[in-house]
């Protein structure tokens, strides 16, 4: 599960090796279940132009296998 959220404006992750992008709006958590069926590394960045330092907003998503 994934749970989003924002304290300051809005931030959107995305995610294009899987597909996703998940919106994190000021003072809502918002949640997100996902299956995956390979463990991996993906990355991403936030897709929302929120500031001035929006370009420097990577994203590491690490998925473990569940033994």
């Amino acid at each position: 599960m994934v749970i989003t959220n924002s304290y300051d404006v809005v931030h959107s992750w995305f995610i294009p090796g899987i597909g996703i992008k998940f919106d994190c709006v000021p003072g809502r958590s918002t949640h997100h279940h996902l299956y995956f069926e390979k463990p991996g590394i993906y990355y991403g960045q936030c897709a929302e132009i929120c500031g001035r330092s929006h370009h420097h907003m990577p994203i590491k998503l690490v998925i473990l296998k569940l033994e």
